[in-house]
């Protein structure tokens, strides 16, 4: 944990005559201007959860102390401020909204946010980002690989967030040939070589940056994406020296890209492959402007495992056609426990409602959250079942994908007078309108639902815990134990319940455990 105050103002009220005050007066700025932070450095590298924590913006911190100086000396008062200041940060990341607190996964993810903004031109409207004031005034491309530059350690993972949400174009696009050669040279310690970067029109042959929706979907479709952009980018024609301006920016594209896809690339290193040492000499020779993915792709095959498509990758690299299609490894079910596995059930009515494509992967999982409750939404939000049911990439900031279009109440039917029923139990927000017309869709066929108040279907069906089974043809959703399970058995709300869009093909199955 690194704490970084960037403005703090103290009012002292102290006791005892006016020389005694002067004296503790200078005695504190001693302690505010040289200890403090020696102090605050201490307690939080005490406290160290890694560099992998995540990243918290406080706007405003307000703190009352009292502290018995004349008992106390420097060290010890400096010390005592201190930890008063964490158990504050610590309070109001528990208890603080988005006005007051902002919340990253990680410290390239903070990054990664706010090159987003600043390629959109919104960065001057977010009030966490005053510790990049001082290139406020520059050129996005050239603010962008100032900040980079300064933070070399944390360039790839940016790189492969801003692929990941879909705004790696925007970004190069607001770049100069200056500001992508300053990237490149932070991102793999030395400037684009013209005679080592692969040509335009090979690169362009690859194929798009972000991969087609459905194919994105599966993992084994973004990996054999991922290893197809390897393939290109280590059998292109005979490089040829072009202006070097075009190649870093496109290059820059497709490698943010190929990082982006590490998650799919080593959950396919499963499978032995026959000769990785052709693979090793083939990944030895590549340029040093390709070190990031190389030196990853290194490292995942320092065991003597990988998928059937590196068999592929090998040969391929070498010149020779392949005779058979790489075949992909078929991975084993994956589970994820879900305390709010019931909000599956709204997926079918959601998906009929046509909301699916207005509302995105953040909308949808916004939505499900939401149908278990004000409160417990909170918390599910977070939830890696709700996460994987709204198509939410593992890999994508919530921060970089596009915001939902909610719909108004009038352009789903419902009075809006219909929905305060539900204010108490799931608030106002503004996805109450989809989410009570889903729901009122979901009670249809349902003996005695119908009509029936968010906070009432909440409890008996969208706010259950349960397992999710995840294989390529399909996702169960087997839940622990419904109250009304046999409604939902009459109902035909058990077994096959079609193939919801953001299952992206996979059909959803709804079961009850030991029912």
């Amino acid at each position: 944990m690194t704490a970084v105050i960037d403005h703090m103002t103290t009012r002292y009220r102290l006791a005892g005559t006016p020389e005694r005050r002067t004296l503790l007066a200078r005695r504190l700025d001693r302690v505010v201007g040289e200890l403090l932070g020696e102090a605050l450095d201490t307690l939080t590298t005490e406290q160290e959860t890694g560099a992998d924590g995540p990243a918290i913006c406080i706007r405003r911190l307000r703190l009352s102390l009292w502290l018995d100086i004349g008992r106390l000396d420097d060290s010890a008062t400096a010390r005592c401020w201190a930890e008063a200041i964490l158990r504050a940060i610590y309070r109001l990341q528990a208890e603080g909204g988005p006005e007051e607190v902002m919340r990253f996964p990680s410290e390239p993810a903070r990054l990664a946010a706010w090159v987003s903004d600043m390629a959109g031109g919104t960065a001057d409207l977010r009030w966490y980002w005053t510790d990049f004031r001082h290139v406020a005034d520059l050129p996005a491309g050239r603010a962008i690989s100032a900040v980079l530059s300064h933070t070399p350690q944390h360039v790839g993972e940016v790189m492969a967030l801003l692929s990941a949400g879909g705004t790696i174009q925007q970004v190069i696009a607001k770049c100069t040939a200056a500001d992508v050669v300053t990237l490149w040279h932070a991102w793999t310690g030395a400037p684009p070589d013209p005679g080592a970067l692969v040509s335009p029109d090979h690169l362009a042959r690859i194929g798009p940056v972000t991969p087609p929706p459905v194919e994105a979907g599966t993992r084994a479709g973004r990996a054999r994406m991922a290893f197809g952009w390897l393939i290109a980018l280590t059998t292109g024609p005979a490089r040829i020296p072009v202006e070097v301006a075009a190649r870093p920016a496109l290059q820059l594209g497709h490698l943010s890209a190929l990082m982006a896809l590490r998650p799919e690339l080593k959950a396919a290193l499963r499978q032995p492959a026959p000769d990785l040492g052709r693979l090793r000499a083939t990944l030895a020779d590549l340029p040093e402007d390709l070190a990031a993915p190389r030196d990853w792709l290194r490292q995942n095959l320092e065991a003597d495992t990988g998928p059937a498509a590196l068999r592929a990758l090998a040969t391929m690299a070498l010149g020779q056609p392949a005779t058979t299609e790489p075949v992909m490894p078929q991975p084993t079910a994956e589970r994820l426990r879900s305390a709010y596995a019931g909000a599956a059930l709204l997926l079918p009515a959601i998906d009929r409602l046509g909301l699916a494509p207005r509302l995105g992967p953040l909308g949808l999982q916004t939505l499900l959250a939401a149908s278990v409750g004000r409160k417990p939404a909170l918390l599910a939000r977070f939830d890696p079942g709700l996460r994987h049911l709204s198509g939410l990439p593992e890999n994508a900031l919530p921060e970089l994908l596009p915001k939902p279009d909610w719909p108004e109440a009038t352009a789903l039917g419902l009075a809006p007078e219909t929905l305060r029923k539900d204010a108490d139990s799931h608030g106002t927000g503004p996805e109450l309108p989809a989410l009570r017309a889903a729901a009122d869709l979901y009670a249809e066929g349902l003996r005695g639902m119908p009509g029936s108040s968010l906070g009432y279907l909440a409890r008996q069906f969208f706010h259950q815990s349960g397992t999710l089974v995840l294989e390529p043809g399909a996702v169960t959703v087997r839940l622990d134990a419904v109250p009304l399970g046999l409604l939902l058995r009459m109902g035909g709300r058990l077994g096959e319940q079609g193939q919801p869009q953001s299952l992206e093909g996979r059909h959803l199955i709804v079961e009850i455990a030991n029912g």
